[in-house]
């Protein structure tokens, strides 16, 4: 998902480049292109668990990363605690598709914005909350 994301910014900025349009010459183009990609996606968001699974925040169902994705290949200690995915896959195990790495501040922001942030602030990981 991240060579994704990074394309659709390279195609994003030949378009803006064609119609005349600025573009930002820092990294912050980027930031705000994963930011947007969360934004829409937002229910698709998947937090760590110490068995290296990952759980959905929006329906609790537990999953791993798909083999496919380059997240696998990662070592359990450096994976990441959040992922946005593009699809959960329902077979005799649930899979992750099409995922990136998800800054937790993003999804901070992310989440309060739209409303969906517990009282306290907190976002639980807990599949029995």
């Amino acid at each position: 998902a991240v060579v994704s994301t990074q394309s659709t910014g390279k195609q994003l900025k030949q378009i803006c480049k064609k119609i005349g349009v600025a573009l930002m010459t820092s990294k912050k183009w980027e930031e705000n292109l994963c930011s947007a990609l969360l934004f829409g996606l937002i229910s698709n968001v998947a937090a760590r668990q110490p068995d290296a699974t990952y759980v959905s925040l929006s329906n609790r169902q537990q999953a791993k990363i798909h083999p496919s994705s380059v997240l696998c290949q990662v070592p359990q200690e450096s994976a990441p605690e959040l992922v946005v995915y593009n699809e959960m896959v329902l077979t005799s195990a649930n899979y992750l598709r099409t995922c990136s790495a998800v800054d937790q501040a993003w999804y901070q922001t992310q989440i309060s914005a739209q409303g969906k942030i517990s009282t306290q602030g907190k976002i639980s990981t807990n599949p029995e909350d």
